[in-house]
C-alpha cells in the first residue's frame, strides 16, 4: 500500500466516523457527562431517559434510567443500545462541556 492509498483510507475512515458520531453511544455518553439527558428514538416507553450520576463519597459515577413507570434505576447498556445510532438529547445540558481526558 502506498502512502497515498493509506492517507485516502484514513480520510475515508475519519469521514465515516465523523458522520456516524452524532446519535451513537459515544456521542450520547459525552452528552450525559456534560449534563444532558438522552434517550433512544426507538424506545417505546414514554418519558424514558438516561442521566449521569456523578461520584459521591464511596459511590462511583454511573448512568441511571428514568423508567416509563416513573422509578429511577441503574442502567446497563444492551447490545442493541450500544450499536444504535438513534440517540438524541431529551433535555440539553445547562452548559455543555467536552469530556476531559485525564
Amino acid at each position: 500500500m502506498t502512502r497515498e492509498h493509506f492517507e485516502e483510507d484514513q480520510r475515508k475512515f475519519h469521514d465515516a466516523t465523523a458522520e456516524d458520531e452524532r446519535g451513537g453511544i459515544g456521542w450520547a455518553l459525552r452528552q450525559l457527562v456534560a449534563g444532558a439527558t438522552v434517550a433512544r428514538r426507538g424506545w417505546n416507553g414514554r418519558g424514558m431517559h438516561l442521566f449521569y450520576v456523578a461520584a459521591v463519597d464511596e459511590w462511583l459515577p454511573f448512568v441511571a434510567m428514568k423508567t416509563a413507570q416513573g422509578p429511577t434505576v441503574p442502567w446497563l447498556c444492551s447490545q442493541t443500545d450500544l450499536l444504535a445510532l438513534d440517540w438524541e438529547i431529551v433535555n440539553a445540558a445547562p452548559k455543555a462541556t467536552p469530556l476531559k481526558e485525564d
